[in-house]
């Protein structure tokens, strides 16, 4: 993840803390980029309702980290 530490930045009015908000990713891969944007809106107390993903690279066999741990 620390090729995108610090890649996510908030506009000059952020989301108030009491919002929730859903990240859409273009391809999940790794995760390491819905790992950032989670921890980004973390770090602004702003609840992540969930993540939509368009397209995933993960075998059959493997599952994306689960989402109940988003907090």
């Amino acid at each position: 993840m620390s090729e995108f530490a610090g890649g996510f930045t908030s506009r000059k009015r952020p989301p108030s803390p009491r919002s929730s908000v859903l990240i859409i990713d273009d391809i999940y891969t790794t995760g390491a980029t819905v790992n950032a944007a989670i921890q980004a809106f973390k770090l602004r107390k702003i609840k992540v309702a969930g993540v939509v993903a368009l397209a995933t690279t993960a075998s059959p066999k493997s599952s994306p980290r689960s989402l109940s741990s988003m907090g």
